[in-house]
């Protein structure tokens, strides 16, 4: 007898049968949609296991698809019985796909991020999506034409969602306009923005009273320098966050610690010294008069070429001690060294932490 014919008495053992199905479902959870697809393709049984399951595509992230694979086949999934609470498309989505996935889309569906904004959305948004809770538009695409009329019109079948992210967009305050129709936001996200103005604070603040949480500013390359104090307003904010606006200094602060008692969070971000107004220690002492558990002040400036950039973030409730932040970050910006990470009490009162990123 030779081998071959040994071999062949040995009972045949798939040991893949002897992985569950809840574990096989575990381990597909953690793949992108794409690899999900590709993975239904081995065996009938992980076929019926990715198809059976409705759980399988909560979270569809499909940004960084292939541009080789076609999009639409992917879309296919939608059709199925599908319990999708959060979808991020590709930037090379089309106008067609993106319609047709719109019109697919299960009640489920919470939070949607597009990142092609180069298409017209008053031929894409055509029925409330009055479970979505959260919208994100990225300018992936570079659009550089406004949103027009009818677009903006569009945008309303978007009015229950309670955070609205908006990155890069061509933006004007036709928007903001449209926002006195989101009667249910609560966070406004508008960056990489340098066209906002003291007339947007304004708008914001009569169209949006409900607003707990802002983010506005420009880019580190490109700084707003249309935003002054004069735009502050009287709101109800618990939380904002300033990247990257020069001409907010000391004024600035002080008027904002004055018109905004409940802020609790408070966030600066920019990357050079001497292209911004100036924040002092004494200014940031006016914070003091309100409830801020929360301070957080970053600087992206790079130390030298090719090392990576420093942050300054503080964190404490107790700003009455607050002392020290602008020699140390002007000590911080003659340091040459090694990157290095220092934690623990900078300050007093402060628990504070000091990282290169």
């Amino acid at each position: 007898m030779n081998h071959r014919q040994r071999a062949s008495l040995i009972p045949k053992v798939d040991h893949s049968q002897k992985i569950t199905n809840q574990l096989i479902r575990k381990i597909l959870s953690h793949l992108s949609i794409f690899d999900i697809c590709r993975s239904s393709r081995v065996c009938r049984r992980w076929r019926e296991i990715v198809e059976n399951d409705p759980k399988m595509f909560e979270y569809v992230n499909i940004e960084k698809i292939p541009q080789n694979v076609s999009l639409f086949s992917i879309l296919k999934i939608f059709t199925r019985d599908k319990q999708i609470l959060s979808l991020i498309l590709p930037p090379q989505a089309s106008q067609t796909d993106t319609s047709y996935l719109l019109g697919q889309l299960p009640p489920t569906i919470q939070q949607i991020t597009f990142n092609n904004i180069n298409m017209e959305f008053g031929k894409i948004f055509i029925r409330p999506m009055a479970n979505v809770k959260k919208i994100t538009f990225s300018n992936q695409t570079k659009r550089k034409k406004p949103f027009d009329e009818i677009e903006i019109k569009s945008l309303l079948m978007l009015s229950s969602t309670a955070q609205l992210n908006l990155f890069s967009i061509p933006f004007d305050d036709a928007i903001v306009n449209a926002l006195k129709n989101f009667n249910n936001l609560l966070e406004l996200t508008i960056l990489d923005s340098p066209n906002l103005s003291n007339n947007t604070l304004q708008l914001l603040a009569k169209n949006c009273p409900g607003l707990l949480h802002l983010c506005l500013g420009g880019s580190e390359k490109l700084y707003n320098q249309l935003i002054t104090k004069e735009g502050i307003q009287e709101c109800k904010l618990e939380s904002i966050e300033l990247h990257y606006i020069a001409r907010l200094g000391d004024d600035s602060i002080d008027i904002i610690s004055k018109a905004m008692p409940n802020l609790k969070k408070f966030k600066i971000v920019r990357n050079n010294f001497e292209r911004c107004a100036k924040i002092s220690d004494a200014s940031l002492k006016s914070l003091t008069r309100n409830n801020l558990t929360h301070l957080s002040i970053i600087y992206t400036r790079k130390l030298k070429k090719g090392m990576p950039q420093l942050s300054i973030i503080i964190q404490q409730s107790s700003l009455s001690l607050y002392e020290g932040l602008s020699t140390l970050v002007r000590f911080i910006n003659t340091y040459y060294g090694m990157p290095f990470i220092i934690r623990g009490r900078l300050f007093r009162g402060f628990l504070g932490e000091l990282a290169i990123n």
